[in-house]
């Protein structure tokens, strides 16, 4: 899967000042064909974007903001950016 490398330095630098967990799953939905998002390209971002294992970011799937209903904002912020900021 070939990834944009323009979307991948943007998510980096949105991670790096801060941005939450939502904000940089709407920068790939913002920037994708709707037809091609789904949970496996933002999983695949994420892992490509912050050097991630599937294992790491596995509950993003479950998010609010990805139609999950499992993990609230917070909760899934909790969950996965404490490994998104190792890998800054």
């Amino acid at each position: 899967m070939n990834l944009n490398e323009e979307l991948l330095e943007l998510l980096r630098e949105n991670a790096k000042k801060g941005k939450e967990i939502n904000f940089l799953i709407k920068l790939i939905k913002d920037r994708v064909d709707s037809s091609d998002f789904n949970s496996f390209l933002v999983i695949n971002y994420f892992m490509q974007a912050y050097h991630l294992s599937f294992c790491q970011i596995k509950e993003l799937p479950g998010a609010f903001c990805m139609g999950g209903g499992v993990y609230s904002d917070e909760e899934i912020n909790a969950l996965i950016y404490p490994h998104i900021k190792k890998s800054l």
